[in-house]
């Protein structure tokens, strides 16, 4: 899960830290390389040696989707997907189930939505 406010999450010095970290949990081999794949993936690997606090609220989004989906989930839950976060599914195989609260954004980038309103729950 990539959270709405991602940056008080952010537990390491480095950027590649904080992505590589992600991929030591499952054990997978190489972190450090797998990290900066991923980061060049999403075009941040130029602050990779920066503080993941001092970039911009941007980068520091992309820097927790990034240890989001360093160590590849099936699933990636996101809340208030940024525009600019479009095709990141592309780049990983991951199904994405994104929360926003605007319609016509998942209109565009959606295959299915589940709706909550007045009316309850409904899957369209």
């Amino acid at each position: 899960m990539v959270a709405q406010s991602s940056d008080r999450h952010l537990l390491s010095v480095k950027v590649l830290d904080e992505v590589a970290l992600a991929a030591r949990n499952p054990g997978l081999a190489g972190p450090p390389a797998l990290a900066l794949a991923v980061l060049q993936q999403l075009a941040i690997a130029d602050p990779a040696d920066q503080h993941p606090l001092d970039l911009d609220a941007g980068q520091k989004r992309l820097v927790a989707l990034a240890a989001g989906i360093a160590y590849g989930p099936r699933v990636l839950l996101l809340d208030e997907i940024q525009r600019r976060l479009i095709g990141v599914e592309a780049l990983t195989s991951t199904t994405i189930l994104a929360v926003t609260h605007d319609p016509d954004f998942s209109a565009a980038i959606a295959n299915a939505w589940l709706v909550y309103g007045e009316d309850g729950i409904r899957l369209t």
